[in-house]
C-alpha cells in the first residue's frame, strides 16, 4: 500500500451494543406547505441494521439479483493485485493505489484481448503491451459517471471512482438494482468485448482499507428508517438518488448529479433516522463499516 493509502486508513469508531428489529405501519403527512413534499401513508420498516442482517444471517454472495428493498451486506476485500510486488512498484499500481477510492474487481479465467478492449476506452492514461489504464462510459449516464478501468491481458478486471467520490457515485438508480453498480455494469461489457465469461465481483474501498463491509439499503418509493447499531466503527455514510431525498426532515440534492456523502455526525448510532425518496423516487443508501 502506498504512503498516501495508508494515510486513509482512519474512520470513526463508536461503540455500544443494539437489540431487536422493530416493525410498524406507520402514517406520516410531511409538511404541506413545502411543494417538495407530499403526504403519505406508507408502510415503514425500521431496519437495525447489523442485528438484522448479521444476526439472522440475511447476507449478500456477489453475484445474487437484489432489487429495491433487499438490504444487501456486502464483504469488503482487498485485491490479490496488492500483494503483487510487482504490480505495486509500477506506474500503473502505485496509481490505482493513490487515486482509487470505492472499486470492484473480477480476474477472468482466461486472457483478455485487449486489442478489442481497448475502442471502449474514452481516454487512456497509462499503456503498455499487457495492460491499459483509462475511463470507460456507463451506459445512460453522462460523462461525469465514466468509469476508471484497469484491464489487464492475463484477465484482472478493476473498475473504480476517485478517491473524492463517495462509494454511493457507483449506485444505478435507473436500474434499481443493488447488484447491477455502474462498475459492474462497466466491467461486464470489458470481460464480454475481451472474450471471457464475466461472472462474481469483489468489492474494495481503497480510502478505508480497515473497512470489512459495505452495508447497501434500496427502496422505490417507501421511506424507511434505520438505526445504526453503535458498536461498529463507521467509515462513510452515502447516498444516491434519482431526484431529491429527504433525510430525517433535510432535503438533499437541489440538482444533478443526485449523490453525496452524508456526515457521520448528523447521524448518529441508536438514534432512528427517515429515508424518503421523493414522490416514489428511487434512494440507495451505502454504509461503510468495520465489524468488531
Amino acid at each position: 500500500m502506498s504512503a498516501t493509502s495508508a494515510a486513509r486508513a482512519g474512520g470513526l469508531g463508536i461503540e455500544t451494543e443494539f437489540g431487536e428489529p422493530e416493525f410498524a405501519e406507520k402514517t406520516r403527512f410531511l409538511d404541506p406547505g413545502d411543494p417538495m413534499k407530499r403526504p403519505t401513508t406508507l408502510p415503514r420498516w425500521l431496519l437495525l441494521i447489523f442485528g438484522l442482517l448479521i444476526l439472522t444471517g440475511v447476507g449478500f454472495a456477489a453475484g445474487r439479483q437484489l432489487g429495491a428493498g433487499a438490504p444487501a451486506a456486502v464483504a469488503l476485500e482487498p485485491p490479490a493485485l496488492l500483494d503483487d510486488d510487482a504490480f505495486k512498484s509500477d506506474a500503473v499500481g502505485q496509481k490505482i493505489q493513490d487515486e482509487a477510492g470505492i472499486a470492484a474487481y473480477y480476474k477472468a479465467p482466461n486472457t483478455l484481448n485487449l486489442e478489442l478492449i481497448r475502442p471502449l476506452f474514452n481516454s487512456i492514461e497509462l499503456e503498455t503491451a499487457d495492460y491499459i489504464l483509462g475511463s470507460i462510459s456507463v451506459p445512460n449516464y453522462e460523462e461525469h459517471f465514466d468509469a476508471h478501468v484497469y484491464v489487464r491481458r492475463d484477465g484482472w478486471i478493476m473498475a473504480y471512482y476517485l478517491s473524492a467520490a463517495p462509494s454511493s457515485k457507483m449506485i444505478d438508480t435507473t436500474a434499481e438494482n443493488l447488484d447491477n453498480s455502474k462498475l459492474k455494469t462497466v466491467m461486464n461489457n470489458v470481460a464480454v468485448t475481451g472474450g471471457a465469461p464475466f461472472g462474481a465481483v469483489t468489492y474494495y474501498n481503497f480510502n478505508y482499507p480497515n473497512a470489512t463491509h459495505m452495508l447497501l439499503v434500496g427502496e422505490v418509493g417507501d421511506s424507511f428508517e434505520i438505526t445504526m447499531p453503535s458498536n461498529y466503527s463507521y467509515y462513510e455514510l452515502s447516498a444516491a438518488s434519482r431526484s431529491i431525498v429527504y433525510i430525517d426532515g433535510n432535503h438533499y440534492w437541489n440538482s444533478s448529479p443526485y449523490y453525496g456523502a452524508i456526515p457521520l455526525t448528523s447521524f448518529l448510532p441508536d438514534v432512528v433516522h427517515t429515508i424518503d425518496p421523493y414522490y416514489f423516487d428511487y434512494v440507495g443508501l451505502v454504509i461503510i463499516y468495520r465489524m468488531p
